[in-house]
């Protein structure tokens, strides 16, 4: 069973279609870049899209606004602050009169759901972003909303899920297939390219030598994206390649983070690895590098930046989570989770490779995103599956 998306006529003749997008916050992160991407690029002579957030002062908040995309901040107080965030958001809902609630994320879509029966004749989406996710890991205020978004699909129009293994994850815990569409992510393949020209600039900033060969890696410092398994590699990678710089972008939890740091100096690999943070020049980090990896363990649906690193003419080794595999393809070598001898192996292959074959490597990991991955492909999908929406024809069936 799929989900069938036909073009129809949208409700209430040449108006245009107002689409109140709700997410946590405008943090960097892949689904909030996502989102910003969607909103800056839909067609304003068909979609008038808003963007509403729980908490305010995300670092993408400039980019909507900017766009001149109405941007709300809904003023969430905390954890436990949720009747009278649920009133505001209600409130405002009510006040902005969207055709259509999309959720991007498990609260979100909770909350727009919840909403419907303030709401008359609004439609919503759920954004299903996850794939696989170990719960285990998470304490129970995390949990909770994969626990209940399944159960409250039903009152859900319909469902975008960003990745085929995410389709998959969210069937397996309850949502019927055909209420699941796959509209993948997409790359901004002009933002993302190959440009080294500042690469030796930052190099020099982080003391890496001349001639050094340097793997990176981006996301969150969070178990699911395999933190501790990159950290374990690097040290079996540095036995065979002293020489080589290893970089990690991103930010977690203060505890984490140290505990990620403690393990890095049992593994006397410290002087070797260098933490960066968040950042918002990530396109910049992209070009220092020779090789980037994805080493994430579970959770993944569309690893985001490893499409970016392809974008940029990186030639990749990443793990076997979401649909990772079916991104990278031909262009670099897919191993094992939770395996760092296999990481480190494959990484080392690709270093030892002569610098041309890198070069080709990464020209083909360029030339499948901006085929198959592009932002205008994502933008269009999901402004044909939200026109057909409100034109009352997506058939859940067939």
């Amino acid at each position: 069973m799929a989900c069938k998306i036909v073009i129809g006529t949208q409700r209430a003749g040449s108006a245009k279609i107002r689409v109140a997008f709700l997410i946590r916050s405008l943090e960097f992160g892949g689904a909030e870049r996502q989102l910003v991407a969607l909103v800056t690029r839909m067609d304003r002579q068909r979609f008038e899209p808003l963007a509403l957030c729980f908490y305010p002062g995300g670092e993408f908040e400039q980019e909507i606004k900017e766009a001149g995309v109405p941007l709300m901040a809904l003023g969430k107080a905390g954890r436990w602050d949720w009747l009278r965030f649920f009133i505001r958001l209600v409130r405002k809902l009510k006040e902005i009169r969207p055709h259509i609630v999309h959720g991007y994320l498990e609260t979100p879509n909770i909350l727009s759901v919840l909403a419907r029966p303030f709401l008359p004749g609004v439609r919503v989406v759920f954004g299903l972003r996850a794939s696989d996710m170990e719960l285990q890991h998470y304490p129970w205020a995390i949990r909770l909303p994969y626990h209940i978004q399944p159960r409250l699909a039903r009152w859900a129009d319909f469902c975008i899920a960003n990745s085929d293994a995410g389709k998959a994850f969210w069937r397996s815990k309850g949502i019927p297939e055909e209420k699941i569409a796959v509209i993948l992510n997409g790359i901004d393949t002009q933002k993302f390219s190959p440009n080294r020209s500042g690469a030796a600039l930052l190099r020099r900033r982080w003391g890496i030598p001349v001639g050094s060969q340097v793997v990176g890696a981006v996301g969150r410092l969070d178990p699911q994206k395999g933190c501790e398994v990159f950290i374990e590699a690097a040290s079996i990678l540095l036995l065979e390649k002293p020489e080589v710089y290893l970089i990690w972008v991103g930010d977690g939890s203060p505890a984490y983070r140290e505990e990620l740091f403690r393990l890095a100096r049992s593994f006397g690999i410290s002087e070797r690895l260098i933490w960066l943070g968040a950042r918002p020049d990530v396109v910049d980090v992209y070009q220092t590098l020779d090789v980037f990896c994805s080493p994430s363990s579970y959770g993944e649906g569309f690893p985001n930046t490893l499409a970016e690193a392809m974008a940029c003419g990186l030639p990749c080794v990443a793990t076997a989570v979401g649909d990772a595999p079916l991104i990278l393809g031909d262009a670099g070598f897919i191993v094992r989770r939770r395996d760092p001898q296999a990481l480190a192996a494959a990484l080392q292959r690709l270093l030892d490779l002569p610098p041309e074959e890198r070069r080709q490597m990464g020209a083909r990991s360029r030339a499948r995103i901006v085929e198959n991955y592009s932002m205008e492909k994502m933008v269009t999908a999901t402004q044909d599956a939200l026109a057909a929406l409100v034109g009352g024809s997506i058939c859940l069936a067939g």
